[in-house]
């Protein structure tokens, strides 16, 4: 017998009085982009041509017939995941819901009301933008980065009306599943799961949560299994697991998980419902306790402190409603595959499908989970907080059993950006209503086991010196400050950070014409939306400030989008790489952006689409559990008259490890000139454990050595002798490197079906050698790396399809720092 109808066909929306043929889940922009009633939203300066279709009030409709058994069950419920947002929905004439909260579930009884044959399902959605302007008209707090205002008014999607980083596209739609879904009454809404430790097993106390009183004679049984094979049983609500494999965050360990059956039966034994999802067997603590440097915000899992090595997360798409979870799949493997362990689902954005939580699960990526606010105040109506309190407990509920879920964060920056607001009382009062009151008691009544933290930053501040809470440092890039300045700071954990660069010249031409493929084009500046209030110079006026401080000036759109990638890639590794030897000072680091919502300039290091940018490739090696870093002894800059000073007189070299394990390896380094030649080399026996970083060795330059000819190289060997980091440092900007014209050899080698080795040799030293290939699919194991004159580099090559090694060799191109000028 069904228990489930999915209402995904047969839809039609309204357009100029005419019905047109609709996806659901999807959104009205994507319907009305699929019937060419408006141009492509991401292309050009289309953004602007379209801001009508927000203004409109839309209607979607569906024509069905019920299924047979589904009509033969007791009740039958209307569940719809997520509606945007003003929303009527309406069956056979009859209305069923009014609600106003994209983020809300609707669940409404509709046996009596539906048909074997001929049901129409209504859906009406009012404008968004309208609302704002008509509704809490009175609440007026300071805007950020919503360019017209009013968005905090309504529960949506906060940064479809427009962010430093994203268009004002303000849509709706039926963005989640639908569907009816049948039972025999007593209906089990959710199970809590608490999980308790000790003696080498593991208790789960399972506490379901009903929709009705139980009937009398009724009875729980419960069930256990690990890759299909059996674990625990009982015909009760706690299970014991004996001999667990406990489940760890990526790096650490392994990610087994179970799957927990919880049956309802009736007074007869029949099965009347059932709960099942994935779990995975872990404690969970957020370490607060002071210590000699302040107070921790350390996260422990299974008792091990963890280092988090990350990302800030947000929509993978402008219009989240219909997007293929393929798309978001590719993301969340490419941040693992560069060693993170942590994901900050950011607050601006929405709450993430079921699928992408269990992805985690499997990946073993964290999630810092933030509720849907950010940076403006909100209000603190009785019907907005009733609204907010419903959201956070279908969230909370939804979400809890995730073994990834690492934190419920109040919200992104408000107490930030509005200190002094929030001395008034107006402002307050809401707030602390919120975030202080039902947030905090929704997760500890639904969930119980993942801590709350209030904001972030979390009222970051020092007390005699002592550090506390997570912190945001925006200095380098909104200050236009050098990355270097990273070294002078120390922080507990930091979840926020980052730089902008310029999107690849695939990425760049696909919004914009070739006539206006020109970073300062009026084209190419409706994709750069970094341009807050107060700020004297646009983001991509501050992009090149940071590319003039280490490389000289591009010659074309390639030259510029490339070395933006390689300043994006230096900066955020020169903090990391501090941050990651501060442990267990700093135990964590999450850069701003992950990915983008659109083909823009931003800070990410994944571009829409997938593709990997320079500070990805870097992310791969700076985020390995075992790194050796450079630390140079000095400085350089311009002083008067714009003389070029430098100090510096060696390095120190650093092996960091955050991994479970004690390193016992090697750490090797040679000094050389750029045309190859060895002016000093050593080696070192290194051991290091496990959450730990030291100073292994100190490398003095010769005295009379020129600078600008010299680069030091690194490289860290495990016990079985590879290498499993490597570092090459200079001790002049990139800019001043006296770099020859270079011959590159390519040698191709199949190793497997859609799996090449390809060898390189040059005939001079070449700086962050970028490799591209035109195929579908098409990864680098290594990308925008040195390669010395005369050395070998092996990198393998993955494409999506089987593709000639001749049409391989033709495509590749091969790019470096003097191709630049």
């Amino acid at each position: 017998m069904n228990d489930f109808q999915y209402l995904h066909q047969g839809w039609q929306f309204k357009h100029d009085g005419k019905f047109y043929p609709a996806t659901v889940p999807g959104c009205v922009h994507r319907d009305l982009l699929a019937h060419g009633l408006i141009p492509a939203p991401f292309y050009a300066d289309n953004e602007l041509r379209v801001q009508w279709v927000g203004a409109r009030d839309w209607e979607y409709r569906c024509e069905f017939a019920a299924d047979r058994d589904l009509l033969a069950r007791r009740c039958v419920d209307l569940v719809a995941e997520g509606l945007d947002t003003i929303v009527s929905v309406a069956l056979n004439g009859r209305e069923l819901v009014r609600g106003e909260n994209m983020f809300h579930t609707y669940r409404v009884a509709v046996k009596k009301l539906l048909r074997p044959r001929d049901n129409t399902l209504t859906v009406r959605f009012a404008s968004a933008e309208q609302y704002v302007r008509t509704h809490r008209r009175r609440f007026t707090p300071q805007e950020f980065n919503d360019p017209v205002g009013g968005c905090v008014r309504l529960r949506k999607q906060q940064c479809q009306f427009g962010w430093d980083w994203g268009p004002r596209l303000v849509t709706a739609g039926v963005w989640r599943p639908i569907y009816l879904a049948g039972h025999d009454g007593a209906r089990i809404e959710s199970v809590r799961v608490a999980q308790r430790h000790a003696d080498g097993q593991v208790t789960l106390t399972l506490t379901p949560e009903l929709s009705k009183k139980l009937p009398a004679g009724w009875s729980w049984s419960a069930a256990l299994e690990l890759d299909g094979a059996p674990v625990a049983r009982a015909d009760a609500l706690t299970l014991t697991v004996r001999n667990p494999r406990l489940w760890w965050p990526r790096g650490h360990g392994e990610q087994p998980l179970y799957t927990l059956t919880v049956t309802l039966r009736d007074a007869d034994g029949r099965a009347a419902g059932h709960w099942q999802r994935r779990i995975g067997l872990r404690t969970l603590r957020l370490n607060q306790a002071r210590d000699e440097f302040g107070k921790k915000f350390q996260f422990e899992i299974n008792g091990r402190p963890i280092f988090c090595k990350g990302a800030n997360w947000i929509p993978a798409h402008s219009f989240p409603g219909g997007q293929p979870f393929a798309e978001v799949a590719r993301l969340l493997r490419a941040a693992a595959a560069a060693h993170m362990n942590t994901v900050r689902v950011w607050g601006g954005g929405v709450y993430e499908r079921d699928e992408f939580y269990d992805l985690c699960d499997e990946l073993g990526l964290l999630v810092w989970q933030d509720f849907m606010f950010a940076c403006t105040l909100y209000p603190g109506d009785a019907k907005f907080l009733r609204s907010v309190r419903t959201e956070a407990e279908q969230q909370v509920r939804r979400l809890r059993h995730h073994p990834c879920l690492l934190l419920w964060c109040g919200n992104n920056e408000i107490a930030l950006m509005n200190r002094a607001a929030l001395t008034a009382r107006k402002f307050a009062e809401p707030y602390q209503a919120i975030f202080r009151k039902i947030l905090p008691l929704t997760v500890a009544k639904i969930d119980g086991a993942t801590p709350y933290w209030e904001t972030s930053p979390g009222w970051t501040r020092r007390h005699r010196g002592l550090l506390f809470g997570d912190a945001h440092d925006w200095e380098v890039w909104f200050k236009g400050v050098p990355a270097e300045r990273y070294l002078a700071k120390r922080y507990r954990f930091l979840s926020e950070f980052g730089m902008q660069s310029f999107p690849s010249p695939a990425v760049a031409e696909s919004f914009c014409p070739p006539e206006e493929l020109n970073a300062f084009s009026a084209t190419f500046e409706t994709h750069q939306k970094c341009k807050a209030a107060g700020q004297t110079v646009s983001g991509s006026q501050m992009i090149f400030h940071y590319i003039l401080g280490r490389y000289r000036l591009p010659g074309d759109y390639r030259a510029a989008a490339y070395l933006s990638q390689l300043n994006q890639a230096h900066c955020l590794k020169v903090g990391i790489e501090h941050f990651r030897r501060l442990q267990p000072c700093c135990m964590g680091t999450l850069y701003w952006q992950l990915n983008d919502c659109w083909p823009a300039v931003s800070w990410s290091s994944l571009e829409f689409g997938g593709g990997w940018k320079a500070l990805h490739y870097a992310a791969r090696k700076f985020f390995h559990p075992l790194l050796v870093s450079v630390v140079r002894l000095g400085a350089d800059g311009a002083g008067p008259g714009n003389y070029y000073r430098n100090t510096f007189t060696g390095a120190e070299l650093h092996v960091s490890n955050d991994g479970p394990l004690t390193l016992r390896g090697r750490l090797r380094w040679r000094l050389c000139r750029l045309d190859g030649a060895v002016l000093a080399d050593g080696e070192h026996k290194v051991t290091v454990s496990g959450g730990a970083s030291r100073r292994v060795a100190v490398v003095k330059l010769p005295p009379a050595a020129d600078k600008r000819d010299l680069y030091l190289c690194a490289e860290l060997l495990g016990a079985d002798g590879g290498v499993v980091s490597a570092q090459t440092e200079f001790f002049v900007p990139p800019k001043h490197l006296p770099l020859q014209r270079a011959v590159t050899r390519a040698k191709w080698r199949k190793v497997a079906d859609r799996d090449y080795e390809l060898t390189l040799r040059s005939s001079a030293f070449q700086h962050a050698v970028q490799l591209s290939l035109p195929v579908p699919g098409a990864v680098f194991a290594d990308n925008f790396f040195d390669l010395p004159a005369g050395e070998e580099r092996r990198v393998t090559v993955s494409v999506g399809d089987a593709v000639p090694l001749a049409e391989l060799r033709q495509q590749l191109t091969v790019y470096s720092l003097r191709d630049t000028y």
